[in-house]
């Protein structure tokens, strides 16, 4: 058995989810691997079960403390990363409304297009749009609509009823960071695919020249943290 304080790393990748027991030396005491089912969708849809992600963890977990490799006792805290760009559409109760729209999922891109565009353009972007986009918010909405705000433009034309109902839209590890801890918490990693933060935090301005003024309370704000240890 492998003596001494360890971490429960997880990372969820579009294809599995794997989990490891690791020191604080960062040797991997143990290793756990989760497939994860993708649904493709007519359209350029990609989808995934946030509940079947929260089951690779649970039960990875549970595999790998059964072996008794490390202590129980000797998990002093969880480390995740998961895939970026993704848009799970959340109830307050931490619920998924609807399937997760990850990051392959590119069924938004014609609003995105018609939102990001203008009377003269640069590779598709109105110009003053683009300057704007670029000073509050550092980035501008992909054009393939395979990130959050094609994501949520999508879920406002084509599930309106899941739109309108999401208390939160969350990344991927976001999520994940709710259902672990009962909090509702972003960083600079996930705010980035959104283009509707500065470095001070959500821009009101960048929120609504992606179109998504409607939600703007379910754009999740910087600052809180999920972080926890024994």
């Amino acid at each position: 058995m492998a003596r001494g304080e360890h971490v429960l790393a997880f990372d969820l990748g579009t294809s599995a989810l794997k989990a490891a027991l690791v020191s604080a030396r960062g040797r991997i005491a143990d290793r756990e691997t989760r497939k994860m089912a993708l649904g493709l969708v007519p359209g350029g849809g990609a989808e995934q079960d946030p509940e079947d992600w929260w089951r690779a963890i649970r039960d990875a977990s549970r595999a790998l403390l059964a072996r008794g490799t490390v202590a129980p006792g000797d998990v002093v805290g969880i480390s995740g990363c998961a895939q970026w760009g993704g848009t799970v559409a959340t109830a307050r109760d931490g619920r998924p409304l609807a399937p997760a729209l990850i990051w392959m999922d590119s069924r938004g891109a014609p609003l995105v297009r018609s939102t990001v565009a203008g009377p003269v353009r640069i590779h598709g972007y109105g110009l003053r749009k683009l300057v704007r986009w670029l000073r509050l918010a550092g980035g501008m909405p992909a054009r393939s609509g395979k990130d959050p705000v094609g994501h949520i433009l999508c879920l406002g034309a084509e599930r309106p009823e899941v739109y309108g109902a999401a208390w939160k839209l969350l990344e991927p590890v976001d999520w994940l960071g709710l259902r672990l801890t009962g909090r509702c918490a972003s960083s600079f990693a996930t705010d980035a695919p959104s283009t509707t933060h500065s470095p001070g935090g959500t821009t009101t301005a960048a929120v609504a020249m992606s179109g998504l003024a409607s939600v703007a309370r379910t754009i999740l704000y910087r600052g809180a943290s999920f972080a926890h240890s024994r």
